[in-house]
């Protein structure tokens, strides 16, 4: 297994990490892209608000009507070697439960069936499987599991392990720096 040391900065997220967190987003492998396209009561944005976290960004939409707002926190990993973003780690409330859930942006030809392995220092591990690929790259939503992102939120370093079309791990280790208030950010947002 190669292991890529990383920094992270941060970033935003393409439109389809925005998608899940969504009402009307059907789990079980359904695509982004229908659940973007199914019809909503319709929402204006009347202010977007956007705090740093250190290597996280909040990006929070205010909607009216009903009045209610929206966040999603983001890093980006980029590589050194090829400077420029190879993951994008997301924390979004879960449509179904509002709960802080991750989802990782990442490139494609990677083998689908592994998804992607994401620990945290002190042995905490979950596993986040493949919703869909497109020519920009892959999203991998993790299950629901106030634990883990209790974990995630307390260790001050992560790694993403995703498995290339070779069946090699490629290994990713990033800090937290932030991640535990911009996680916070999220789940207080109503």
């Amino acid at each position: 297994m190669r292991v890529i040391r990383l920094v992270a900065t941060s970033a935003w997220c393409a439109a389809l990490c925005l998608a899940i967190s969504q009402p009307g987003y059907a789990q079980g492998g359904a695509s982004v892209r229908a659940a973007a396209a199914a019809p909503e009561q319709a929402r204006t944005v009347v202010k977007t608000e956007i705090s740093n976290y250190d290597n996280w960004v909040v990006s929070c939409e205010i909607f009216k009507p009903p009045r209610s707002k929206h966040c999603v926190a983001r890093t980006q990993i980029v590589s050194r070697e090829l400077n420029r973003p190879v993951l994008i780690i997301s924390v979004m409330p879960d449509a179904q439960n509002g709960r802080p859930r991750l989802v990782i942006q990442s490139p494609t030809n990677l083998r689908i069936e592994p998804g992607v392995q994401v620990s945290v220092a002190g042995g905490a591990s979950q596993k986040a499987a493949f919703q869909t690929c497109e020519q920009s790259g892959c999203m991998a939503v993790a299950p629901d599991d106030p634990a883990f992102i209790a974990a995630f939120q307390a260790a001050k370093e992560a790694s993403v392990t995703i498995v290339g079309l070779d069946g090699r791990g490629i290994k990713f280790d990033f800090p937290l720096n932030g991640a535990q208030s911009a996680i916070a950010a999220v789940a207080a947002a109503k």
